[in-house]
């Protein structure tokens, strides 16, 4: 519940210019209302239930929890919208200053001092101009905190408290800035043990940021750069952005940049996409800025007041990284002298200190540092809550600290020990009195005069970053001004300056914000987004979605449709009008997400972020991304829905009615899941569906009628599901060439109908309860048409046949004992089907002939042979006339030479009697029904898939496969056991466990040049890996655990540029681990077990995506490289499973960061 509650006076220490940009008095005593929040969803509310003229919410204090992901943050889209927490209560008189609230302890009080949020969740997204959070704790965030969207312009971050909060995959582990965004105000902020892969605090790209009189101290880069703060540029080639590299006017450049520094003329205009938020005021400038050439967007920093202690970075920067652009962008750096601070900030990977700025080349030290160390929090004298006293390098936890964060502070108010001048004083932390005396509260006038500073002014570009700094005539104070401030305009652009200089009487307490930070008046109506509020801009999407989703539905939360209504008007970031030719489909596929089981049951690509659930082709459901890049989604030219395709992902639930207003679709593919209900009527609506496939679920009902509208349908594929009724519907699909049906429950006669499709080349649907004489016009398909696979209930009466057929390629039993193909490989990722493979097994009882046929006669059987007659595709291997009538040793010589000449095996190997691959050939030669000639484009991969066999002993696995799954056997390859292609035949997977493999991988495994997985677990197989497993471009996994491998580990692992799972523990491997440094996409590691020698390298800690690294039981020694260590999920990164032989008195290996230690 949400209720306002009046406040007798708000604290004296708020400046006039603030709590007029609030809206909330005219004078300081007027009274203010707070609201009263419990909960994040009544903040959530309170936000979002905004009208349209307020502008200002002023929390009341609270301590809450927001557990989420990414995906959780409340997107603020009000122009000028200020959110701040009141702190301490004035109901007795007494006016507690916001800061000193923060620095204080509960002290037993059960009422909060202060707002504080916790939990892992991302909390706001910036995505308007002129938004302001003030004054609020952001506690143990594992998504950033807070991110500013792209070109957002004038977002202010005041007196927030910012601790423990991570970045698990990117950068800015407590705020992100988004590309481009301008004229961010960061001020009076503690940033403390905050971690990101880089920008351990604070990171942007092509961002333009003042921080002013902020602490920044033990945050870190877990594997990048910038240990506190990070911006880089980046290249911009289609919008126009400001360029200043040394060709063409570049005077008169020059003269724009200044302008848009001082203010007077507003930034380059960008434009956006459709999830961009553009700042509308720019779009006059465009004219303006079309004559520059776009080359580079560059980043700025504007820097006073503040201090960084113990932040660290894997590579370089950790104070501040901001890099320099080769274009020849300066790096515009404003700093006052003597006014920033820096101590012990760490490099981790060069161990040496930078206590200012860099870009990876040269340090920049700000003029006051110190030459010792620095305490952390919690090592401070008179420190509260502190947190830790972790070195530099082991600070910024991720939220795994979170229950325990949560337990011991529950009502601290945020409270971290914000430092004052007094706490820097003690020890040799600091090394005189010049350091600024105001902590993190440190508000500073103006920057006052500008003076040249190094070197004086603007340098041009050279081969090293340029640094304009400045600084003030000199160091000032950081107590508040007393008298109205005469300085010079700063040369950072403000949204609005004030007119008057303030008058405000000084306190002795600091200012809630700096008295010179700009007012956010509006200069004319603001302008809101769909032209309605929020509330509005609800009934206006539900109106129209009530026209294809029942009104009901859509208005109770536990519905597919109202969750996805809720996504769609509260979290969805492209925030879309009810207007948008797009929402319709948008809510379409969420509610298809809801309904199929996204957030429970999907394997991969669900809503939910995380390691475990990964996407490797396209981005999540929900995600932030147009719904065409969506994983499983395709897309026209217009950016409406053509394909949905999802095998073997879980999918569970029922197929919404929605699905039917996707009226551009042509395919659908939901295949092997768990899905179950009737397929419903509206699927008739979908008239340009060409491709209906959902088998291997357990869909129930008959066939929908509408089904007989598609008529572009081509294929359509409900196999092994629970459907029942009639197939009469399908009989007037003209264009249908491919029809699968068995094993459901489908009952009738084969209509008549059906026999006349000219089209038609596979028709099966046995394993049913249909019944009666399949027509003479699907035997007139077989002789004159392409009809090359029909199958049916046909074997004799005395067998369980209950259909009557005398030209089917493969009769089966009704008696439930057939099992049907299930290898699905009739069609490609974009729904473009081939013939598909025969069936796997011997369906019939009838005495089989002595040979398959070689291709589907065209005379109908009168007694079809047990065995399936096998037609020309990528799965068959057709026979020859013995290739133009050569002799054998002629074909012998023949074929040696094409597979010599090819390089697939040399020829000595293949003439040496014995050897692997004369076997191989020899199979080729005399036994292979298919009878292959030189010059057959598959001879080579038939002839490896042999040599495999040989190579391992085949002839004494435990298992050959039985009919066409026999290894060796007159089938084609593709259907071999243990083997799988891809639609064009090419062999993709090779996967055997605990079959009694043995022998050698042969050097000639280089040659499956399209493999993705190479599985051979729980064998004998012996000898060396060959080192042509580099030549494998597409291997994805490498899984060879449990044999008896001998050697060093290949030296070309790091050629397989896809590899991302080696699993190669308990064998007998030797030599050191270095080759593995080199797989730079490894996220699954295994090598325990082994005889592995030498040391760690550090390099493995550059492996971005790694999750498990296992290297126990070896002997490896030395220490556990920093750069490994900064890889650990705890700390911001990937590694969630670091196992090493580092227990006992004397350990093998020395680390701190591992999971698991053994002796």
């Amino acid at each position: 519940m949400i209720f306002l509650r009046p406040r007798a006076g708000l604290s004296a220490v708020l400046p006039l210019l603030l709590l007029c940009t609030l809206g909330l008095l005219t004078t300081p005593t007027q009274a203010v209302d707070c609201t009263t929040v419990s909960s994040w969803s009544d903040i959530r509310t309170a936000v979002l239930s905004l009208k349209r003229n307020q502008r200002t919410m002023v929390f009341c204090p609270f301590d809450i929890s927001h557990r989420g992901t990414a995906s959780d943050g409340i997107d603020l889209y009000k122009k000028r919208l200020t959110l701040a927490c009141e702190v301490g209560d004035t109901a007795d008189g007494a006016d507690d200053a916001v800061m000193q609230s923060l620095n204080d302890e509960n002290d037993g009080d059960t009422k909060p001092r202060g707002c504080t949020i916790r939990g892992a969740a991302r909390h706001f997204n910036i995505l308007a101009d002129s938004v302001a959070i003030v004054g609020i704790t952001f506690a143990n965030s594992q998504h950033s905190a807070i991110s500013v969207g792209e070109y957002v312009y004038g977002a202010m971050i005041s007196n927030c408290v910012f601790r423990n909060n991570i970045r698990v995959a990117g950068d800015g582990g407590a705020v992100a800035l988004g590309r481009y965004s301008e004229d961010t105000l960061v001020v009076g902020c503690e940033f403390n043990r905050n971690a990101a892969w880089g920008g351990g605090a604070l990171s942007g790209v092509g961002s333009a940021v003042e921080v002013r009189g902020c602490l920044f101290r033990g945050n870190r880069a877990s594997i990048g750069v910038g240990g506190a703060i990070k911006l880089v540029d980046e290249d911009y080639d289609r919008n126009r952005v400001l360029s200043l590299d040394a060709g063409g006017d570049s005077e008169q450049k020059q003269q724009q940049h200044d302008r848009v520094l001082e203010g007077t003329e507003n930034a380059p205009s960008r434009k956006l996409g459709r999830y961009g938020q553009r700042n509308r005021t720019e779009k006059r400038h465009e004219r303006k800025l079309n004559k520059y050439e776009s080359t580079v967007a560059a980043s700025t920093l504007i820097l006073s007041d503040s201090r960084f202690m113990s932040n660290s970075a894997a590579v370089a920067g950790p104070a501040i990284y901001q890099e320099y652009n080769t274009g020849g962008t300066k790096i515009y750096i404003r700093t006052r002298a003597d006014s920033n601070y820096g101590c012990a900030n760490l490099a981790l990977s060069t161990s040496t200190m930078c206590n200012g700025f860099t870009d990876g080349t040269a340090c920049f030290e700000f003029d006051n540092t110190c030459d010792g160390t620095v305490l952390l929090p919690d090592e401070e004298a008179g420190g509260g809550d502190g947190g830790s006293s972790e070195t530099p390098q082991q600070a910024g936890n991720s939220g795994a600290e979170d229950d325990a964060d949560d337990a011991a502070e529950p009502n601290d108010g945020g409270a971290d020990n914000v430092s004052t001048g007094d706490a820097e004083s003690k020890g040799d932390a600091t090394p005189d009195d010049s350091v600024p005396a105001g902590g993190t509260t440190g508000i500073s006038d103006d920057l006052g005069p500008e003076q040249e500073f190094r070197d004086g002014g603007i340098v041009e570009p050279t081969g090293s970053p340029t640094i304009e700094v400045r600084a003030t005539a000199s160091p000032t104070s950081a107590q508040p001004s007393s008298s109205p401030t005469t300085a010079q305009p700063s040369s950072f652009p403000t949204t609005h300056s004030t007119e008057e200089p303030t008058t405000a009487e000084p306190t002795s307490l600091p200012t809630f914000v700096p008295t010179s930070f700009p007012t956010y008046a509006p200069t004319a109506e603001p302008t809101i987004q769909c032209n309605m509020d929020e509330v509005e801009r609800h009934s206006a999407i539900l109106a129209q979605l009530e026209a294809i989703s029942d009104a009901t539905d859509l208005r109770r939360t536990t519905t597919p449709q109202g969750k996805a209504v809720d996504w769609l008007v509260f979290e969805d970031p492209s925030y879309l009008c009810a207007d948008d030719i797009h929402l319709i489909q948008r809510y379409v596929l969420a509610v298809i997400y809801y309904s199929t089981g996204g957030d429970e049951t999907w394997l991969t690509c669900s809503k939910t972020e995380d390691i475990a659930n990964t996407c490797v082709i396209g981005e999540r459901y929900l995600s932030n991304y147009h719904e065409c890049v969506w994983s499983g989604i395709g897309c026209n030219a217009d950016n409406f829905v053509t394909k949905i395709a999802f095998e073997e992902n879980g999918l569970s639930g029922t197929i919404p009615t929605e699905i039917g207003a996707l009226h551009t679709l042509k395919t659908i593919r939901m295949e092997r899941g768990q899905l179950s209900g009737p397929i419903p009527e509206t699927i008739g609506a979908l008239t340009n569906l060409e491709k209906l496939d959902m088998d291997y679920n357990k869909l129930w009902g008959t066939l929908p009628s509408s089904l007989q509208h598609l008529s572009k349908l081509e294929l359509i594929d409900l196999n092994h599901n629970e459907l029942s009724g009639s197939i009469d519907v399908l009989s007037g699909l003209s264009n249908l060439f491919f029809i699968q049906l068995q094993s459901n429950f489908f009952s009738g006669t084969v209509p008549e109908a059906l026999g006349s499709l000219q089209k038609l080349q596979v028709f099966a649907i046995h394993d049913n309860q249909l019944s009666g004489n399949i027509a003479l016009g699907f035997c007139a398909l077989r002789i004159e048409g392409q009809l090359e696979y029909l199958e049916a209930d046909c074997s004799s009466p005395a067998d369980g046949g209950t259909v009557t057929c005398v030209c089917c390629t493969t009769c089966y039993p009704n008696d439930g004992s057939s099992t049907n193909r299930d290898d699905g490989n009739y069609g490609d990722d974009l729904g473009n089907p081939s013939v598909p493979d025969p069936p796997t097994d011997a369906p019939s009882t009838a005495s089989p002939s002595s040979s398959p046929t070689a291709s589907p006669s065209k005379q109908p059987t009168p007694n079809p042979t047990a065995e399936p007659t096998y037609a020309p595709s990528p799965f068959t291997s057709p026979p020859t006339a013995m290739c133009g009538g050569i002799s054998k040793s002629a074909r012998r010589e023949a074929i040696a030479n094409t597979l010599a000449g090819a390089g697939v095996s040399t020829r000595g190997n293949l003439l040496t009697t014995g050897s692997p691959q004369a076997q191989a050939l020899w199979w080729i030669l005399n036994k292979d029904p298919t009878q292959m000639c030189p010059g057959d484009e598959r001879l080579a991969q038939r002839y490896l898939a042999a040599l495999f066999y040989y190579s391992t002993n085949g002839q004494n696995w435990v298992e050959k496969g039985t009919g066409n799954q026999e290894f060796l056997g007159s089938a084609g390859e593709c259907l071999w056991m243990g083997i799988t292609c891809n639609r064009d035949g090419e062999i993709t997977h090779i996967e055997f466990e605990n079959n009694g493999l043995s022998g050698s991988i042969p050097y000639e495994i280089g040659s499956f040049t399209k493999l993705e997985i190479l599985s051979l677990e729980k064998g004998e197989i012996g000898g060396r890996i060959p080192h042509e497993i580099g030549n494998l471009q597409e291997l994805r996994e490498l899984d060879l655990d449990f044999n008896k491998l001998t050697g060093a580990l290949p030296e070309t692992l790091g050629d397989a540029p896809k590899l991302g799972v080696v699993d190669l523990n308990s064998n007998m491997l030797s030599g050191n681990i270095t080759p593995l440094a080199g797989v730079r996409g490894a996220y699954f590691i295994q090598l325990h077990n082994n005889l592995l020698t030498g040391t760690i390298p550090p390099a493995i800690g550059l492996l971005g995506g790694l999750q498990v690294l296992t290297i126990h039981k070896n002997n490896i020694e030395g220490g556990m490289p920093i750069m490994v260590c900064n890889r650990r999920s705890a700390f911001g990164g990937s590694i969630n499973h670091l196992w090493a032989d580092c227990a006992g008195a004397d350990p093998k290996v020395t680390c701190s960061c591992c999971t698991k230690c053994f002796e």
